[in-house]
């Protein structure tokens, strides 16, 4: 999966492995590529939106 970040001035991308099933809206479990889980909204397929 693509995981966004974007904030005031910065938008950063990386990917990662989804955790669960989620639809487009709802939230999924990510895991990042260093290891850390992070969750955020599925804004398309395959993509993820992170809250900085």
């Amino acid at each position: 999966m693509q995981l966004i970040v974007q904030g005031n001035g910065f938008n950063l991308r990386n990917s990662g492995a989804a955790l669960n099933n989620a639809r487009e809206g709802e939230t999924v479990q990510i895991r990042t590529t260093a290891g850390r889980t992070v969750s955020g909204i599925v804004v398309d397929e395959g993509v993820v939106k992170i809250n900085p």
